[in-house]
């Protein structure tokens, strides 16, 4: 059984502010993450800790295209999951 999670939402920032806040280690731990050692990049598997759950998981980077798509896989607990982030300029 597939179970599939579709949030959409709107942030009143620039793509690339608001991209590079997941990509980028020094700014998505500022919000997200506890640690984080290198930037998001296909093909890459890289660490996330979640010090407040004393957790660190694997994260395998699938794609990503500058401001439009991060898609990457991890595991928690023993539940592999795809993440897909989809970017676009909302006109207001």
């Amino acid at each position: 059984m597939e179970f599939k999670v579709d949030v959409t939402d709107i942030i009143q920032r620039n793509i690339t502010e608001v991209f590079n806040a997941i990509v980028q280690p020094q700014q998505i731990t500022k919000y997200f993450v506890s640690h984080a050692i290198s930037e998001l990049s296909t093909g890459e598997k890289i660490k996330w800790g979640f010090s407040d759950y004393s957790l660190e998981l694997e994260i395998e980077v699938l794609e990503v295209e500058k401001n439009k798509l991060i898609k990457f896989s991890w595991e928690a607990p023993g539940k592999a999951t795809v993440v897909e982030m989809n970017f676009k300029v909302v006109s207001q």
